[in-house]
């Protein structure tokens, strides 16, 4: 495959053991008229903190590596790569609901990029796919995508953690269990955003570092439904 430019450069310079994470982000046109769902503005800024924090962190920041793959087009809105210092991205709310193809893009990213680890000598833990959605899922269907995470999954190479962020008064949280055999999804409200990226901070860390450890839903039971 090769390094052909400054993200992959990365993996000459900096030779740490890495975490490679990959959020699969809803961001579709139909969560513009949803009260219960951030606005751009505001998960743009939780997510930046998100960055912020991983880049702050003495133990994670050159470890992590980030990937964000857009729910609409599988458009990959941030590459593989550690976190930089003051590092922010956009966010726009657009498009239909395609959660299937955010999942497999961000699968073919993970792959390319562990591919680029083993061609360089880097050692990586396992790999984490995060899918973050809202609004209407009924009808949302997961074909390839489902598939391949979900053998990942059973083989130990990947970590799936689902969330349905909003006010879930039809259950919609049902349409995401089928991606992953091991964690249900969470549900949790707009106002607790901040919380979620703060526990998944400290989840990544622990799983990096301690052998045969589980997700710690402990710190998410008061607000959100498990």
């Amino acid at each position: 495959m090769g390094l052909n430019n400054v993200y992959d450069e990365d993996l000459i310079f900096n030779t740490s053991s890495r975490i490679p994470v990959c959020i699969c982000l809803d961001i579709s046109e139909d969560l513009k008229n949803d009260g219960s769902f951030p606005k751009e503005k505001e998960l743009e800024s939780e997510i930046n903190s998100f960055l912020n924090n991983i880049n702050n962190s003495s133990k994670l920041r050159d470890s992590v590596e980030l990937c964000i793959v857009s729910s609409f087009d599988g458009k990959v809105i941030r590459r593989f790569t550690t976190v930089e210092e003051d590092e922010k991205i956009n966010l726009q709310y657009e498009g239909l609901k395609n959660l299937d193809l955010s999942i497999l893009k961000g699968y073919e990213e993970l792959e390319q990029r562990k591919s680029l680890y083993n061609e360089n000598g880097i050692e990586y833990s396992t790999a984490w796919m995060v899918i973050i959605s809202g609004g209407n899922l009924k009808g949302v269907s997961f074909n390839g995508g489902r598939e391949k995470i979900n053998s990942a999954e059973e083989h130990n190479q990947l970590h799936i953690v689902t969330v349905y962020l909003g006010d879930d008064l039809n259950n919609q949280k049902d349409e995401l269990k089928s991606l992953s055999d091991v964690n249900n999804p969470i549900v949790i409200g707009k106002e607790k955003i901040r919380d979620f990226f703060i526990w998944l901070e400290k989840n990544i860390y622990n799983f990096h570092s301690v052998e045969n450890v589980e997700l710690d839903y402990s710190e998410l039971a008061e607000w959100s439904d498990i």
